[in-house]
């Protein structure tokens, strides 16, 4: 149960700080005006929302993938987080964009996959239960 909310943070925190670094890689290169920028939140948004959608498949298998390997000494960060970053690639395949034509497309991509490992290797020192609770009194 714990590395089941450890892999379901990671896969949120993914989604939720992903979208940031691509939208301003995207105002960057297309050098954005300041009426563009003001358009920042709702990309972010409009990311954070596509990205549920396409990911929700992903959580699923890693939690049904981490119920039944975890038992396994092979079953650990390192493949959990090589499994969630084909999880990417192939959710990025199934849209009608086609994002590997070229070198440049690998990065959306890639940022998600480099996030989901940073995220799946060191939210060990989070303390989540804490976080949670946190986040409870917040509300």
């Amino acid at each position: 149960m714990k590395n089941d909310m450890r892999i379901t943070f990671a896969w949120f925190g993914t989604l939720m700080l992903s979208p940031i670094i691509i939208i301003t890689f995207l105002l960057i290169s297309t050098e954005a005006t300041r009426f563009e920028i003001k358009d920042f939140f709702t990309a972010y948004f409009l990311f954070i929302i596509i990205g549920i959608l396409f990911a929700i498949p992903m959580l699923l298998l890693l939690l049904v993938f981490n119920y039944y390997f975890q038992k396994h000494n092979w079953w650990n960060k390192t493949t959990m987080s090589s499994f969630g970053t084909v999880f990417i690639f192939l959710s990025f395949l199934m849209t009608t964009q086609n994002f590997y034509s070229d070198l440049k497309s690998f990065v959306f991509p890639g940022i998600y996959s480099i996030f989901f490992i940073i995220l799946t290797f060191c939210v060990h020192k989070i303390n989540l239960y804490e976080l949670r609770n946190k986040i409870k009194k917040w509300f």
